[in-house]
């Protein structure tokens, strides 16, 4: 079963159509050639939503990706006790 998301364009622009069918290529292991295609895809469709969707609605999106995988991302701030001479 196929997701079906409609949303509103930005007035400037015209709209996008993502078409998300495809499995990720077999590269045999090769993490280069992964890392490009990953790269081309996500650059493909950021560029096709920046161009279409309205800048409230795009903002948004980014927060809410960023949310998500906001846990990849967290750091702890307190360093660990040094111990003590004896």
């Amino acid at each position: 079963m196929h997701n079906y998301v409609m949303a509103a364009k930005a007035d400037r622009n015209e709209g996008a159509l993502l078409d998300i069918c495809d499995n990720v290529p077999d590269y045999g292991g090769d993490l280069h050639e992964y890392a490009g295609f990953y790269t081309e895809q996500a650059l493909a469709i950021e560029r096709a939503l920046y161009g279409s969707l309205p800048g409230g609605t795009y903002d948004r999106l980014l927060g809410l990706m960023l949310q998500r995988k906001s846990t990849h991302f967290r750091v702890a701030h307190d360093a660990p006790e040094e111990p003590e001479d004896e």
